[in-house]
């Protein structure tokens, strides 16, 4: 495509396209979202109707795993319904009120309904795209200052120059929305009352200058350019917008890391680490947005397969004396030079980081200076609800792409698998949540340095709060705790 001069009336056409665009993926989002809700509180519904032999069932099931195939066997619960049903806590499952479930079915089913309708009648769609030209025009219409002229000068302008330097408050959370906000706004909300839906999570949080970019990478391998002016200004306790208003996401794809950049000429390079095996490092010089940034995300990394994700993305510079250590899900643990790393294009799948075995996969990774690896502490907690925690230097420094050692010792009877981990370098609270949105707090302090083949203590009931998920960082402990 080649720049050409078009009339008004193709910029408004344009627009009006774009605005199409916008609202069609937007009600798409929304719609896969009512009607994956809305599985699930038929799921619900229908245990209510049957609920002592649903109690009967998962009792006299052997595991978790058992009890959602006995549930879908012999009551026909889809596969969510019945992961719904087992994460409910027994308390819940008996408590939970009916009225409220049918009231959440009713109002579900008129909202997908309504969605359907906007995507499958065109009359709907104009008539909302209507509705939304009006708000903002009803919003920010104000008399028309400029003046017709025969004459015309030709007038260069640094867009930059006009956006004034102001302290603002970002956020971006895991699910996808984003927003900034004046600090006198951020300053007079509740410190827990952001504005985010239950269940999403703060990904990043920081006060900016406006004159800052966002590099917002996501767990499908994408990154998303965002300079902080051109983020929508609400007040902090509202939403803020969602990324699917702009760009298309897969609904399953989320936030997991930004970075802050004053310039974006800066020589470093992103390391990126995919789930099934690959690593490479990324130049900032090979990540620079194009003209088509605010409508379309860059690739950062190829994925290898459709169940392959991003486990983690880190940013350091290209003189750096880094070590990098990969961590599975069997307890192997792999501690080589990130030199070995190559550069590699922003499509490029990468380089092998670890040779997995067949049903293994990356968990996470800790990257640390070389010089601090003897004081960096590793936490992990396991599928069985034990926590660990050693030093990182028990993992002895080999190549790239090896096997690596086991952290943990293998058992022949429910042997304990690593879920997630947290590297620090002074005793530290660490928050973990479970299946079942259980929040479990450890000090570590309360647990000995362990050697590589001990299997840690355990720490959580998995029967009673559910199986872990992920493991936080939280605030120190000093010496005197």
């Amino acid at each position: 495509m080649t720049p050409v001069q078009v009339g008004l009336k193709r910029i408004l056409a344009s627009y009006l396209e774009h605005e199409e665009d916008v609202v069609t993926k937007r009600t798409k989002f929304d719609l896969d979202k009512a009607e994956a809700r809305l599985e699930i509180i038929q799921g619900l519904i229908h245990a209510m109707d049957i609920l002592d032999q649903v109690i009967k069932t998962i009792r006299a099931s052997k595991n978790k795993a058992d009890a959602k195939k006995n549930l879908i066997v012999k009551y026909k619960f889809t596969e969510k319904q019945a992961e719904a049903i087992v994460s409910l806590q027994l308390y819940r499952l008996t408590n939970t009120d009916v009225n409220e479930l049918i009231a959440e079915q009713d109002k579900l089913n008129k909202l997908a309904e309504k969605y359907r309708k906007l995507l499958s009648d065109r009359a709907t769609l104009e008539k909302e795209i209507i509705k939304e030209l009006n708000t903002v025009k009803k919003e920010f219409a104000n008399p028309r200052r400029t003046q017709i002229s025969e004459e015309s000068a030709k007038v260069e302008i640094d867009e930059k120059a006009l956006v004034a330097d102001e302290q603002v408050r970002v956020l971006i959370s895991r699910d996808g929305y984003l927003k900034r906000s004046s600090l006198r706004s951020y300053q007079s909300t509740n410190d827990d009352d952001n504005g985010l839906p239950d269940g999403d999570k703060v990904v990043y949080e920081n006060t900016l200058s406006t004159l800052t970019n966002l590099y917002l990478f996501t767990n499908k391998g994408n990154v998303i350019y965002r300079p902080v002016h051109e983020l929508i200004e609400t007040k902090w306790k509202e939403t803020g917008q969602h990324l699917s208003q702009e760009i298309g996401l897969d609904s399953d794809e989320q936030s997991i890391r930004v970075f802050v950049f004053d310039k974006l000429n800066t020589d470093c390079n992103f390391i990126l680490a995919t789930n099934d095996g690959y690593i490479k490092q990324l130049e900032l010089a090979n990540l620079q947005p194009t003209r088509t940034y605010k409508s379309r995300a860059m690739t950062a990394i190829k994925l290898k397969g459709k169940d392959s994700y991003v486990v983690g993305v880190d940013l350091i510079k290209s003189d750096n004396h880094k070590e990098i250590t990969l961590f599975t899900h069997r307890a192997y643990a792999i501690r080589y030079d990130v030199s070995e790393i190559p550069t590699s294009g922003a499509k490029a799948v990468g380089v092998k980081s670890a040779n997995l075995k067949d049903d293994d996969y990356i968990v996470n990774y800790v990257l640390v200076d070389s010089k601090y690896v003897d004081l960096m502490h590793v936490g992990l907690i396991t599928q069985r609800g034990a926590f660990k925690q050693f030093k990182l230097k028990l993992v002895n420094k080999v190549s790239r792409a090896k096997r690596g050692v086991l952290v943990l010792r293998e058992l022949k009877n429910k042997p304990h698998r690593i879920v997630a981990l947290m590297p620090y370098a002074q005793d530290h609270l660490l928050h973990v949540t479970t299946s079942s949105d259980r929040h479990v707090n450890i000090k570590t302090t309360d647990y000995p340095l362990g050697d590589r083949y001990s299997n840690g203590s355990f720490v959580i009931d998995t029967t009673v709060d559910g199986t872990p998920v992920s493991i936080e960082l939280g605030r120190p402990i000093s010496s005197q705790n």
